[in-house]
């Protein structure tokens, strides 16, 4: 079930990997909520569809490295204009549904760049 699952997810009528093989994120800003925890926001760009979101992640500064990790968070794909399978755009209770929620957990390495 799990490789029919991916080849699902993967297909042109959900994420569309060969069109789109690459997500990104870029970070527009950080706020410090206590110590190491932080707040990032930025944008989440799927299937050249950019929108803005922001979670919450442990950040480790040790001399020239950064390393980030999130708590686990969770997107609705169906913003991003992935509204197939999705039950929300069903036109009947028997269609495939996949869920419209996307868990991610984000870890961010990051190094000073020297000249």
């Amino acid at each position: 079930m799990r490789g029919t699952l991916d080849n699902i997810l993967r297909s042109d009528e959900l994420f569309d990997v060969e069109k789109f093989p690459e997500a990104g994120f870029s970070i527009t800003d950080v706020k410090n909520e206590d110590g190491n925890e932080f707040v990032l926001s930025g944008i989440l760009n799927i299937m050249n569809v950019p929108k803005q979101i922001e979670f919450s992640a442990f950040v480790d500064v040790n001399g020239d490295s950064l390393q980030a990790k999130s708590e686990e968070f969770i997107i609705d794909r169906t913003a991003w204009g992935i509204t197939n399978m999705s039950k929300k755009y069903a036109k009947s209770k028997d269609e495939f549904i996949v869920t419209d929620s996307v868990r991610f957990i984000v870890h961010i390495k990051a190094f000073a760049k020297h000249d």
